[in-house]
């Protein structure tokens, strides 16, 4: 089951409005690969995230540029 996420929501609106950061970017390669990890090796969706995390990660550069509180409020 997916939880809501503000932050995952803040980067999809400023993709959505052409205007996107560079961890946007880094999250649509984290998603991508989580999605071809799970089908391809039939992983869980914990699992392929975790992988795909290894490799892209979005949590892990947005602590970066804002913080442990992220996308500021109000964005939406």
């Amino acid at each position: 089951m997916l939880a809501p996420d503000y932050d995952m929501a803040v980067a999809w609106n400023r993709l959505r409005e052409g205007h996107p950061e560079d961890r946007d970017i880094l999250l649509l390669k984290h998603e991508l690969l989580e999605s071809q990890l799970e089908k391809k090796y039939k992983l869980s969706m914990a699992e392929a995230h975790e992988r795909a995390s290894q490799i892209f990660d979005w949590s892990k550069k947005l602590v970066e540029d804002l913080g442990e509180k992220g996308e500021p409020d109000g964005l939406l």
